[in-house]
């Protein structure tokens, strides 16, 4: 039975390093420019942003309904008498459809360094199969799924 090394690195998202061929072909621990031999477990059809704001069209939506559902009820109080000032849009801010840009600069604290750091929106995960030796001789691993 042969062994085979396996590296995992998960790191901070990087388009380009992920799906950039050219870029790729440029990096010391990869010079793979063959599309067949990267396995995308979320297929790069569309950019990041679009996938993002894909998945989070569910959410927004809950989200705005939720905060028009409590904004009518606000006027429901106000029109009955129950509260004297009107209900203001700033209240009930709802949320546009475009998530990804919206949160591109998000930023959180740092509990280690206490510094201001900007939070990555997506990550990579990169399974590496065999090591530089493997690579130099030729060896080729296939994965059976």
């Amino acid at each position: 039975m042969n062994e085979v090394s396996v590296t995992i690195t998960a790191g901070e998202g990087c388009e380009e390093h992920n799906h950039g061929l050219e870029y790729r072909s440029k990096l010391e621990h990869t010079h793979d420019t063959n599309k067949d031999t990267v396995i995308e477990l979320v297929p790069y059809e569309k950019s990041y942003k679009e996938q993002i704001n894909e998945l989070m069209k569910p959410y927004i939506k809950e989200r705005n309904d939720y905060t028009l559902k409590r904004k009518a009820a606000a006027w429901d109080r106000y029109n009955s008498g129950q509260i004297k000032t009107k209900p203001r849009n700033r209240d009930y801010p709802l949320i546009g459809n475009d998530y990804y840009t919206q949160h591109l600069h998000d930023q959180m604290r740092n509990p280690k360094t206490n510094k201001m750091e900007q939070i990555k929106i997506f990550r990579s995960l990169i399974i590496g199969l065999g090591d530089k030796s493997d690579r130099e001789n030729g060896v080729d691993y296939q994965i059976n799924c």
